[in-house]
């Protein structure tokens, strides 16, 4: 297809995030299945670029309740991340935790926990392997960036009802 590039996908990206921003609904979902189009169509088979178009839609979806929608996106998208990364890459995080919010949100918290727990693990190892080398500028960077899984999650430990570890009933 002529005109299709990386570049263009991301800023139909930015355009979506913008529409949607502004009430144009039916707009934005277009842009985001039009970026994502253009990078299956870029990338032959699984890159870090499809899942991460698969991920914006997803979250799309999941803005805007539309949970059966999203469920699959979600899915394909750290399928693709659990085998472009290794156990304890940052893209990782971001997909499992995309995935617990579909849970939270759709009232299975037992497995919300699971994946937020997952995703809490692997910022721990990042943390032990890589933090101490990091300079004080680099260090800021970092908590910066995960700031908001642990307030996610924290957030989630506090409004989650009690959920039975043995049966995973609320």
């Amino acid at each position: 297809f002529k005109g299709y590039h990386t570049s263009i996908a991301g800023s139909m990206t930015n355009l979506a995030d913008f529409r949607e921003s502004q009430g144009e609904i039916d707009e934005a979902e277009e842009l985001f299945k039009k970026a994502l189009e253009m990078r299956r169509f870029i990338y032959e088979g699984k890159h870090p670029e499809i899942a991460l178009s698969i991920n914006n839609l997803a979250i799309y979806y999941l803005r805007l309740a539309r949970y059966e929608e999203a469920y699959p996106l979600l899915n394909e998208a750290l399928e693709i991340n659990r085998g472009l990364y290794n156990d304890n890459h940052p893209l990782l995080v971001n997909s499992l935790n995309n995935l617990g919010r579909y849970y939270e949100f759709t009232g299975n918290y037992k497995k919300a926990e699971e994946l937020y727990t997952e995703s809490l693990t692997i910022i721990q190892n990042i943390i032990k392997d890589y933090f101490p080398s990091l300079s004080e500028k680099e260090k800021r960077l970092f908590w910066k960036n995960l700031r908001s899984d642990f307030n996610k999650f924290n957030s989630f430990v506090l409004i989650r009802p009690f959920v039975n570890s043995v049966n995973g009933t609320a």
